[in-house]
């Protein structure tokens, strides 16, 4: 019988077989000790990819999600391991990113080999990545936002502009 992985041993695969699929669309996990993958656009919005461990259960979720900078004033402290989602950003394998999330077996390393090959991989691949692919810039990404302290500064800072003339 399999051991159980730890938590080291379980960055570990993600680093390698989340990396395997990603790093061909510009993805790294460097600067990361929570194997948390990210990119970054020319206009400066950062693409996140994470494996969040379910409370109490031997299975994870796949964390979708863009952020920009100037959403945290803390920001490099945080990059990339401690960034907040902005969006509902769950992965599954049917309905892309949202609401809903597929979790995925990592109790052994045989486990998550088997979930990431049979269901993970795709996911990534066929709804993770273009849904990112999508979100290039600020003007992408604010209709997507639905933290609602982050919803709430974004609509002052507009009406403040529209007030000051500003893109006017």
């Amino acid at each position: 019988m399999s051991k159980d992985l730890t938590t080291a041993q379980r960055y570990k695969l993600i680093e390698e077989f989340f990396g395997g699929a990603l790093s061909e669309h510009g993805f790294t996990c460097s600067n990361s000790k929570k194997a948390v993958f990210w990119r970054k656009t020319e206009d400066g919005i950062y693409h996140y990819i994470s494996a969040w461990r379910a409370l109490r259960k031997p299975k994870y979720d796949i964390m979708v999600f863009a952020f920009h900078p100037s959403f945290d004033e803390d920001f490099e402290a945080k990059h990339p391991d401690e960034i907040g989602c902005p969006i509902n950003g769950y992965l599954h394998s049917k309905f892309g990113v949202g609401v809903r999330a597929d979790q995925l077996f990592c109790k052994t390393r045989e486990g998550f080999e088997r979930d990431f090959n049979n269901k993970g991989k795709s996911m990534l691949l066929n709804h993770a990545v273009p849904f990112l692919n999508g979100i290039q810039n600020l003007s992408d990404l604010e209709p997507l936002i639905t933290a609602p302290g982050l919803k709430k500064k974004l609509n002052k800072s507009k009406h403040s502009d529209a007030v000051n003339g500003a893109g006017v």
